[in-house]
């Protein structure tokens, strides 16, 4: 009799994980000079997608500051890989002012990560942290799209955290 309970424990305890597991998360860092966003394959397969990051529908109204004139305001910081360069198919345009970027993954195994850094600015006349330095709570509402056999998206919450769930693994 305790072998079952501990079958039916097991049992009841793995699926929400597995659920939860199928997909990537995205979490944004705020760091002097630069911010670093990290993307984490949390899924059980290797992926191969397209992901977009949508600073549009951002609580802090977020640009892209890549060059020192122009829409960011004082530091500003183009696209870097800082790992998992291996796993990026080719550097993203990303131009200052930019509200998007695409981030073509190519091979990113379970598990595997991709950081990169890249200045963010928010362009509210007045916020908590200044416009070059943003909150967590200043991206919440962003959205994130993962493409790959099909479109999945996401938003980030109020601690800079993003979840994109897909279905299942891709097939090719």
């Amino acid at each position: 009799m305790k072998s079952l309970f501990l079958v039916v424990t097991v049992a009841t305890f793995a699926w929400p994980l597995l659920a939860f597991s199928q997909g990537l998360s995205l979490e944004f860092r705020e760091s002097a000079p630069t911010d670093s966003f990290t993307i984490i394959n949390t899924s059980a397969c290797t992926v191969d997608a397209n992901v977009v990051i949508d600073l549009t529908s951002s609580q802090g109204r977020l640009i892209f500051d890549t060059t020192a004139k122009g829409a960011g305001v004082e530091v500003s910081q183009p696209f870097e890989i800082g790992s998992g360069a291996e796993f990026v198919a080719k550097t993203p345009n990303i131009n200052d002012g930019d509200k998007s970027a695409l981030i073509a993954l190519q091979g990113l195994q379970v598990g595997g990560k991709v950081v990169f850094t890249i200045d963010l600015d928010d362009t509210l006349p007045n916020s908590s942290l200044g416009q070059i330095r943003v909150a967590g709570s200043e991206i919440a509402g962003a959205r994130v799209s993962v493409t790959t056999n099909a479109t999945f998206s996401g938003k980030f919450d109020d601690n800079a955290h993003a979840q994109i769930t897909m279905d299942s693994c891709p097939t090719s």
